[in-house]
C-alpha cells in the first residue's frame, strides 16, 4: 500500500520517521548472508520482485494506491529480518525511480514492509508449534492464510493511521480503502501461497520458514 505525502498531515511524519529508524537495527540481519552468496542473490531477487509488484498499483482514492504486498512470501523465504531489509531496498527503488515521494517512503515500508511481514512471521510461529507437522499445514495456513491475514492487518493499519491523521471516516480514502479490500484479498492469498508451494515442491531449501525436516519428515 502507498501513501501520497499530502494524505498525512505534517507532524504525523516525523512519527513515522521514529518508528522507521527504531527498526533498523533489523538491517544487521545483513551479517548472516557472510560467506552465503545464494541467500544475498534471493535477497537481492526478492527486493527486484516486491519493487516490480509496488510499482503496479491502483488508485482507489486520491492519496492512496494499492498493490499486491508479496511480503508474506518474501517472509517465508528469507525469514523476518531480511524480509524487512528486501522491503526497504524495494521501497528505495521506488524513490530512486520517482514512483515514491521521499518523505512518505517510511510510511509505505512500514504499511507494505514490517506490518506483513510481522504477521506472516507470527502465523508461521504459531503453525510450527501449535499445529500438526504436515507441509499442507504450512502451505494453507503460512502460504494462503497468512498472506491474507497479513493484509488485512495491512488494512487496518492504514484504516487507523487515516482516522488518526484527520480524514473522515466512514467517508474519503478510508472507505474507498475497505470498499476495494475484497477484491485484493483472495488474489493475495492465492498468489503468496501458489508461490510458497511451488517453492517448496521444487525448491524447498529457497524458504528459510519450511523445514523439511520438521514436517516432511517427522
Amino acid at each position: 500500500m502507498q501513501f501520497e505525502p499530502q494524505l498525512l498531515p505534517p507532524h504525523a511524519l516525523p512519527w513515522t520517521w521514529g518508528l522507521a529508524v527504531m527498526l533498523l537495527p533489523a538491517l544487521r540481519g545483513l551479517g548472516a548472508l557472510r560467506g552465503h552468496p545464494e541467500r544475498l542473490h534471493l535477497l537481492l531477487g526478492t527486493a527486484v520482485a516486491l519493487a516490480v509488484l509496488w510499482s503496479v498499483s491502483a488508485r482507489v482514492d486520491p492519496g492512496v494506491s494499492v498493490h499486491v504486498l508479496g511480503t508474506p512470501l518474501a517472509t517465508l523465504l528469507l525469514g523476518w529480518r531480511l524480509a524487512l531489509v528486501a522491503a526497504a531496498l524495494a521501497e528505495a527503488a521506488l524513490v530512486v525511480s520517482g514512483n515514491v515521494a521521499p518523505g512518505i517512503a517510511p510510511v509505505n515500508w512500514l504499511l507494505s514492509g514490517v506490518l506483513p511481514a510481522s504477521a506472516s512471521w507470527l502465523v508461521a510461529w504459531a503453525a510450527r508449534f501449535r499445529l500438526p507437522r504436515n507441509p499442507f499445514i504450512f502451505i494453507f495456513v503460512c502460504g494462503f492464510f497468512g498472506a491474507g491475514s497479513a493484509l488485512l492487518v495491512t488494512w487496518l493499519a492504514a484504516s487507523a493511521l487515516l482516522l488518526t491523521a484527520g480524514q473522515p471516516l466512514p467517508s474519503g480514502p478510508g472507505v474507498a480503502l475497505w470498499s476495494f479490500l475484497p477484491l485484493v484479498l483472495f488474489p493475495e492469498a492465492f498468489i503468496n501461497g501458489a508461490l510458497a508451494s511451488m517453492l517448496i515442491v521444487y525448491r524447498p531449501d529457497w524458504v528459510r520458514l519450511y523445514d523439511e525436516h520438521f514436517y516432511a519428515r517427522s
